[in-house]
Parts: C-alpha cells; structure tokens; sequence
C-alpha cells in the first residue's frame, strides 16, 4: 500500500504536516499548509532489499589485519557504490552486511586475505578507483565467530 507524506521546511525546520492515502488528498493538505517540499511517497510494509538476516557494518581493518572500527550503520546514509576504499591513512575502509558484529569482522577479514593474495590491497585512492573495485556489498552467511 502506498502513503503520501507532505513535509514542510528544511534542516532543523524540517516537520511533517501529514500523511495521507490518496494523492488528491495529500495535494489538498499541501495546498492547506502552504507546504513548499514535493509530496513524499512511500510503501508500507516493505524494506530495501537486503540479505535475510544480515545489517549492515563499516570496518575500518589495516593491512595487517588489525581493526580499528567496528560500528553498524544505516543503509540510508551508507551509499551502495563499494565494499572497500581507501581511508587515506593505509588502512581499508570495509561495507559489508553480516548477522553481526563478528560475522561482519570475519567477513571483512576473507576480503582482506583475497586483496592481499591477489595483490589487490590499494590504499592509493586514484589507483584503487581505477582498479574498478568489486561495487557489491555482499553477505558472507557468518553467524557469530563463524567459519567459511
């Protein structure tokens, strides 16, 4: 099913006005409240596609395979373009979706072990976008402390 959101205001002065389920009435409740943004659509019910089970984790893991961060985040502010680059210090950061925090770790360290064997580790941003990095982030079925 299908909503129509009608928002007002930017930033900090960004609210909803109303949601509705028509479009006729979400343009007569943006015509009442003078609201300046489009009307949002959206589905209900339904997520993004994603791997069954498995969030999404940023890792930022060295050469040597130490990590130095470790932290979920949200697919909404996660571009789906890559699943390493560079950090610019000579380590790598990793996007992958896992079951969890270690599963994300073991993920992340399989990728590492396959740049390394395949002379792929590039912490030099112009030569690793050139490289035409693998653009999936895919999700290795790890549970906690899992092996391949």
């Amino acid at each position: 099913m299908k909503i129509y959101v009608v928002t007002d205001g930017e930033y900090s002065d960004y609210h909803i006005c109303g949601i509705y389920f028509t479009k006729k009435k979400a343009k007569d409740a943006k015509n009442f409240w003078m609201a300046r943004n489009d009307i949002e659509e959206h589905e209900t019910g339904k997520l993004p596609e994603h791997p069954d089970g498995c969030v999404l984790f940023k890792i930022i893991m060295n050469k040597d395979g130490s990590v130095f961060d470790v932290a979920q985040v949200s697919p909404y502010y996660c571009s789906n373009d890559f699943v390493y680059e560079p950090s610019g210090h000579g380590d790598m950061v990793f996007k992958v979706w896992a079951i969890d925090e270690q599963g994300a770790i073991n993920n992340v360290e399989v990728l590492r072990v396959e740049l390394l064997a395949k002379n792929k580790w590039e912490d030099d941003w112009e030569k690793w976008r050139e490289s035409g990095a693998d653009k999936t982030a895919p999700c290795l079925s790890f549970s906690s402390g899992g092996q391949l």
